[in-house]
């Protein structure tokens, strides 16, 4: 099975770097989670408005899905000229316990 791996951690801590030197030692594909964020959200975030876990739902929903295809491709990649069928580094913020066992 390919390796999936989801680097975590708060704001400014350097998430995308590891997830992208991640991607790049292993050969596979990188998923920048904020990239999957809902235009909602991203309205209610650049207004300076912290997301609360319902608003998170359908992005922690879209993380999960990102995980390797049967044809090789995930939906949108930050590195699309690596298929996802060699494995997937997604880049997510922290979040709580429960989200984190739902994806």
């Amino acid at each position: 099975m390919p390796p999936q791996i989801i680097v975590m951690g708060v704001c400014g801590c350097g998430k995308t770097s590891v997830g992208g030197l991640l991607a790049n030692a292993l050969g596979c594909a990188m998923v920048e989670g904020d990239d999957l964020h809902p235009p909602t959200n991203i309205a209610l975030m650049s207004a300076g408005i912290a997301l609360t876990d319902e608003d998170r739902r359908d992005w922690l929903v879209a993380i999960g899905h990102e995980s390797p295809r049967p044809n090789g491709k995930a939906r949108r990649l930050s590195c699309p000229a690596r298929p996802s069928s060699a494995g997937i580094a997604t880049c997510c913020a922290n979040s709580a316990r429960a989200w984190r066992s739902s994806t």
